[in-house]
Parts: structure tokens; sequence; C-alpha cells
């Protein structure tokens, strides 16, 4: 699936996306909702690549569990501005850029007082260059993917908190 122009995907169910991968060519939207419904958790294994940047919405539980690359010749963002009770968990593989030149992933956890966890690894991803992490927004981001161990110990950038929290089991 290839988003462009801008457009959002809504997702409801686990199985609303397929298999394949998810490419983002605009900054676009990645909705989660369940319409009145309960709350859910929706899971998405997809791999998702990022060309542009992508904010997550929506008020059901969201779980990432495919890789998520940073692609092209830029910096990229993934904003996380969701229901203040809906749980967002990154457990994918974080590839910060494939690019050459050093770039900066950044995490905007955007919701006040909400808490948002990645329990993925950040690796550097195929570019030759340390790429670097930043995190932004009011809320929480909680780091507890073990980065530090082989095969997942090739991000050694630089790692900014512009504001918000980050909180480190």
């Amino acid at each position: 699936t290839t988003v462009t122009a801008g457009a959002g995907l809504v997702v409801r169910n686990n199985g609303a996306l397929g298999t394949g991968p998810l490419t983002y060519n605009a900054a676009s939207n990645l909705f989660s909702t369940n319409y009145g419904a309960p709350v859910t958790t929706i899971t998405i294994p997809n791999t998702i690549n990022l060309n542009s940047d992508l904010t997550l919405r929506g008020d059901n539980n969201l779980v990432l569990t495919g890789a998520i690359n940073g692609i092209g010749a830029a910096n990229r963002t993934l904003n996380i501005s969701v229901n203040s009770a809906a749980t967002v968990n990154i457990a994918g593989t974080i590839n910060l850029s494939n690019d050459g030149t050093a770039r900066t992933f950044i995490i905007n956890e955007n919701t006040f007082n909400h808490t948002s966890t990645v329990s993925g690894v950040f690796r550097n991803g195929s570019g030759a260059i340390n790429h670097a992490l930043q995190k932004g927004g009011a809320g929480t981001l909680v780091l507890s993917g073990d980065s530090r161990t082989a095969p997942n110990n090739d991000f050694i950038g630089l790692t900014t908190i512009s504001s918000g929290i980050v909180r480190l089991p």
C-alpha cells in the first residue's frame, strides 16, 4: 500500500492492511478507530516506509510490530496524537535512515499526560552515517527495547530530548 498526496488510512481491525509494506510518500495520518464500539487493540504487522512524516491518530490501542524505516534524503517525524486513553506500542525495529548523510528521526508524543512505548530497538538503518533520534511533544515516551546488545547495537548517534519526558525502565 502506497499513500501519496497527504491521504490517510483508517484501520479498524488487525488484518485491514494485508501483509505488504506501507509506504508513505507524503505527510499522512494513520487512524485507528472503533467508530463508537468498545476500544480494542489493533496490531499492524506491516513494515512502514517513511518517505515523509506520519501521524498516528485514533481512539483504539495501537501496536506496530513491523519495522519502521526512515527513507530518503530528509529527517523523518513520527507524530503520536491519539486519544489520551489509547495505548501506543512501537514493537518493531526503528531504522532511523537509509541515507548516507546524517539524518534525525523525530518522535513527537503530542498527547498531554499520555505515555507511548517503544519496545522495539533503534537501528542506524542502511545509511553509512550515525543518525540521530529526537523526542519532542508534551507526552512521555518509554524506551524499553534493548538497543545495546548485538545485533541491535549499531545506533550510537545522538539522542536529544527537546520536550516532554523520556523514561528508561
